[in-house]
């Protein structure tokens, strides 16, 4: 037996209804309170958030701790753990921010300082071949997105929650803004989207694994670098236009960065263009280092 989705439209699994995913039903509910609070107010109880995840996440902390030693060895042992204080803070107020970007009007959003560089995106799509934004995991990202989306129509690519009706919660929440979400897995549809000339937010800079990926240096370090971008390029004729998102510092709001075209992608090799995005990545990451995902295991492999 399946039961039905509360916009009628599509059944369920009866399996998402066993035990195990109630406590994951009943969390909805209350991500949609937290979209009711006010901006300032969400910031500020994501900032007591973080801290508490500070210290009730101890394995996450060893890992976020690693990275900034790595990709900061300039700062002493004090600047370092300041700036690992500040992420858990951010990762906070990241949390108090999603059920705000899925659900709020806008005016309960927050208020977008200025899309900077939107021309380019207008510039790459008078091409007809669709464009690649290509980000990165910044944690104001899902806000970010949603601002975005109220100027210009695009689709995300995403990868798969592990559990499977958070998945679907998110899904339905983020499509009803972002456009189509699409399975990073899924290469056809990503390239018959870019056919469309239809912008794609794409973020590959994550470690996963060494399969279609090349060791370039991020932050000095030779990293896992996904050499996917090349190959969609390849694929569908797109341009790729870096696009970032950034939390204003004193509640301020929020600024998207939309860089030029690249010019003369791919270039020479999957190398050499990894390099190249990786170096543009950490000129943003510099710009606000706090608010860069630094839990991920970016130099697992």
């Amino acid at each position: 037996m399946q039961a039905t989705s509360s916009d009628g439209l599509a059944p369920l699994p009866s399996g998402w209804w066993l035990p195990r995913y109630w406590l994951m039903w009943l969390s909805w509910p209350v991500m949609r309170g937290v979209a009711l609070i006010p901006f300032k107010s969400r910031v500020r109880l994501g900032s007591l958030l973080g801290g508490a995840l500070y210290r009730l996440m101890p394995k996450r902390r060893a890992i976020a701790r690693l990275n900034i030693g790595a990709c900061f060895p300039h700062l002493d042992q004090a600047g370092r753990e300041s700036l690992l204080e500040r992420h858990f803070e951010a990762v906070g107020i990241a949390l108090m921010e999603m059920p705000s970007a899925w659900w709020s009007p806008p005016a309960r959003l927050g208020p977008l300082r200025s899309i900077n560089g939107i021309e380019h995106l207008d510039t790459a799509l008078a091409q007809g071949r669709g464009a690649i934004l290509a980000s990165a995991h910044f944690l104001s990202m899902d806000p970010g997105l949603r601002h975005f989306s109220q100027d210009r129509y695009l689709c995300a690519v995403y990868r798969p929650n592990n559990n499977a009706v958070f998945d679907y919660m998110i899904n339905r929440a983020r499509a009803g803004h972002d456009g189509e979400m699409i399975d990073r897995a899924d290469v056809r549809k990503i390239v018959r989207v870019l056919k469309s000339n239809t912008p794609v937010w794409y973020p590959p800079d994550q470690d996963h694994g060494p399969r279609h990926s090349v060791f370039v240096p991020f932050f000095g370090i030779p990293s896992a670098t996904l050499t996917a971008t090349t190959r969609l390029v390849k694929l569908s004729g797109a341009s790729v236009v870096p696009c970032y998102f950034h939390r204003l510092p004193d509640m301020a709001g929020y600024e998207i960065v939309l860089l030029p075209p690249l010019k003369n992608f791919p270039g020479a090799s999957e190398v050499e263009d990894a390099h190249r995005m990786s170096a543009l990545l950490e000129e943003q990451i510099k710009r606000s280092p706090e608010q860069y995902l630094w839990l991920h295991r970016r130099f697992k492999t």
